[in-house]
């Protein structure tokens, strides 16, 4: 006889589609959990909003709801208080740490999911991560913002240095995707946490001045929008490497 997924038992409402929304849209029904556009007929309601509006959102929102429903929200920098607007409801915040550059038809594997909430919502969220195939790993509620910064400088300020790289690349004809896979991937994936810097190399780590004066030169020559950036990462690997 085959058993009954218990993840079909519950409908889901997604307040915001946007990149973000639109993929966990995707990743439901392609496990067959139902996905309604009434909130009401929904047990659980999702909110996939930037954080400048999500509590004025849940406001409106959750306050003419009935009782029995559980919200969630993606934000990776507000607790789940956030959107605590009535005590008979459960909240949760449920992020990935990744970056959605555009809605996906299937919700990708192996992303991490940090949840923080109250406890009655692992019950609920546990499965759908499980089913994705993703990371459940729970913080506590003042470990938000600074899970926050680390996902910004893992996932986003990251590019700018890259994006420089890849102008440095295409400008003189190197190639930039063999330099990456050589450099960049081996250096995120295959050193252990804590030991990143440590493995660091370099003009900057190994105290070369005139090497990083000279680079820093030409920046300021061809690419003087990257020279700050670059300074500044320089001089943060020296003071790490002393």
């Amino acid at each position: 006889m085959k058993m009954q997924n218990p993840m079909k038992n519950y409908s889901h409402f997604i307040r915001g589609r946007g990149r973000l929304g639109s993929t966990i849209v995707n990743g439901l029904e392609k496990l067959g959990v139902p996905v309604v556009n009434d909130p009401e007929q929904a047990d659980v309601i999702w909110f996939c909003v930037p954080e400048k509006v999500l509590k004025s959102e849940a406001e409106k929102l959750v306050s003419t709801l009935s009782t029995g429903k559980s919200i969630v929200h993606t934000s990776g920098l507000l607790p789940s208080e956030a959107i605590r607007i009535r005590p008979d409801i459960q909240v949760a915040s449920l992020h990935p740490a990744y970056s959605f550059a555009a809605p996906l038809p299937v919700m990708p594997e192996n992303i991490l999911w940090t949840f923080e909430g109250d406890a009655q919502m692992q019950d609920l969220l546990s499965p759908l991560v499980n089913a994705w195939n993703g990371k459940w790993v729970e913080i506590a509620a003042n470990a938000k913002i600074p899970y926050h910064i680390a996902c910004v400088l893992m996932g986003n300020l990251v590019d700018v240095p890259v994006t420089a790289a890849e102008r440095i690349c295409r400008q003189f004809g190197l190639p930039f995707s063999d330099m990456a896979e050589s450099l960049l991937i081996p250096h995120m994936t295959d050193y252990p946490a804590g030991e990143v810097l440590e493995k660091t190399t370099g003009p900057a780590a190994r105290g070369d001045f005139k090497t990083v004066e000279r680079e820093t030169e030409w920046l300021h020559q061809n690419l003087p929008e990257y020279e700050e950036v670059y300074k500044l990462l320089s001089s943060l690997i020296q003071k790490e490497s002393i």
